[in-house]
């Protein structure tokens, strides 16, 4: 029975529709949970079962589906999730549909001394492209990309495919990153363009204000 269940956000659906995500507080919903605080959980539709969406050791928050491949997307502020994390902030991790495993999808640039970014990441809503392909979120790292200097959170879009990390919130030239917050960014289903709200000027040629 689900007398006493307590549901709340997100409730998201896979893609193929087989698996909902969702949250809830009751213990009763996945056998042996201890402790009545709230959990991301999976519903599968074609077995009745749930399962978690991501392990208690991880403290998760903020978790989001990816598209097609049906992994977890979320905030963690755990040092433990990666090596020589030592930012003391949150970071962005990415559990796949399979196997027990994270990923830090924030880390710093090559060139530096491996260990995650020195600042805040976070997602917002429609932060992928359909395909899982490309990721836009906010961050106040000044060691994301070479050059940032602006000690103001920027949007940046990562190609999940290769890696790669670069900024969207930068001068009409092209050189450096904004002078001024950014964030809230949207990215199209296709991946092809990315809207945010911006406090920088000098982002578009005669914008000085």
């Amino acid at each position: 029975g689900s007398a006493g269940t307590l549901v709340g956000m997100p409730l998201e659906f896979s893609r193929n529709g087989r698996r909902l995500l969702f949250t809830s507080a009751n213990t009763h919903v996945i056998e042996g949970l201890a402790e009545g605080r709230t959990r991301y959980a999976f519903h599968d539709l074609e077995t009745g079962r749930n399962s978690l969406a991501v392990g208690d050791d991880a403290e998760p928050r903020n978790a989001i589906l990816l598209g097609e491949e049906g992994a977890v997307v979320f905030e963690s502020s755990l040092r433990t999730l990666a090596d020589s994390d030592l930012n003391r902030a949150c970071d962005l991790f990415i559990k796949p549909p399979e196997g027990p495993g994270v990923a830090l999808l924030t880390p710093r640039i090559p060139s530096l001394v491996s260990r995650t970014a020195d600042g805040i990441s976070s997602l917002g809503d429609h932060a992928f492209s359909a395909d899982g392909r490309y990721l836009v979120l906010t961050s106040t790292a000044g060691d994301l990309v070479s050059g940032d200097n602006n000690g103001a959170p920027d949007v940046f879009l990562q190609d999940r495919r290769d890696g790669s990390i670069r900024p969207l919130s930068v001068p009409w030239d092209g050189t450096g990153v904004g002078t001024g917050p950014s964030g809230q960014p949207e990215l199209s289903e296709d991946g092809r363009y990315v809207a945010f709200i911006s406090g920088a000027p000098h982002l578009v040629s005669g914008d000085a204000g």
